[in-house]
């Protein structure tokens, strides 16, 4: 059995995610098609590496990771295969793949387009779904692509780290409203270093304590807890926390019609302070 996720800012109010899934069941007949996100937002690299990053390592070795984000932001005539810890990485060379990884991955290849081929989506997951099957035939990746050195790197988004604060930018906003940031359990408790804190966000709206469940704060109050992925969440149980907040994270349109006022950046901030 061969394992392909998807990962796409394409939505699912066309046909295009179904003839997708159609020509890699063609490609490779035995493989099992996981749907990860089609909801991607358009051009939202931190979201698209946080979904992703979710989702690697909860796969078996070997397994096929298609990742169609901002796809056509430029005029490129190949996509990356990537090999990382042991699985495949397929997704546009936008800068995207810097973004996804925490290691230097073991090989990135370019795959070329046909040359006379229609520039689409569709006739790229075509070149995509051809790929996988050589793969899982046995052809060895190394006669498959280009090794490709110069691919575009776009480098994850970091906390602003000080001795006595953290400064995290929004990384995801879900369903529920919750809100994740980019400070991992490991990096928090490394520069908290048993002191007290306090989690500053709008509205002067703070949190002193980190929970363990939703449980562990009464119903409409708000609560920090580090997710399954290791990352600090900001949440109200039974609430909305982006919308009561006003937290949001990146916007492509509010970027370019520079909507944001002085004091809202394009990743909006959320503070950690140590006493």
């Amino acid at each position: 059995m061969n394992f392909i996720t998807l990962i796409t800012d394409i939505g699912k109010q066309n046909h295009l995610i179904g003839v997708v899934k159609a020509q890699l069941l063609q490609a490779v007949h035995d493989s099992h098609i996981i749907d990860i996100s089609h909801n991607i937002a358009p051009f939202d690299f931190p979201q698209a590496s946080y979904i992703s990053r979710g989702t690697f390592n909860n796969f078996p070795e070997f397994s096929f990771h298609i990742i169609i984000v901002n796809f056509f932001d430029k005029q490129h005539d190949h996509f990356l295969l990537v090999f990382y810890k042991n699985q495949y990485i397929l997704c546009a060379d936008n800068g995207l793949i810097g973004m996804l990884l925490d290691e230097k991955p073991e090989m990135v290849l370019s795959i070329p387009f046909e040359k006379n081929a229609a520039h689409n989506l569709l006739t790229c997951t075509k070149v995509m779904a051809t790929t996988i099957k050589k793969i899982v035939d046995g052809i060895p990746i190394q006669k498959i692509g280009i090794p490709d050195l110069s691919f575009n790197y776009i480098n994850p988004l970091q906390p602003n780290i000080n001795q006595n604060n953290i400064e995290t930018q929004i990384l995801y906003i879900d369903s529920f409203e919750n809100v994740v940031v980019n400070i991992t359990k490991d990096q928090f408790e490394k520069h908290r270093n048993g002191r007290k804190f306090k989690i500053l966000f709008t509205r002067n709206e703070m949190i002193e304590t980190i929970s363990n469940t939703y449980a562990d704060v009464q119903e409409g109050q708000k609560l920090a807890f580090f997710n399954s992925l290791g990352y600090l969440e900001i949440a109200i149980n039974k609430g909305n926390a982006a919308g009561l907040f006003g937290l949001s994270g990146y916007s492509y349109n509010k970027q370019i019609s520079n909507t944001y006022s002085q004091n809202k950046l394009f990743y909006q901030m959320v503070r950690i302070q140590f006493d």
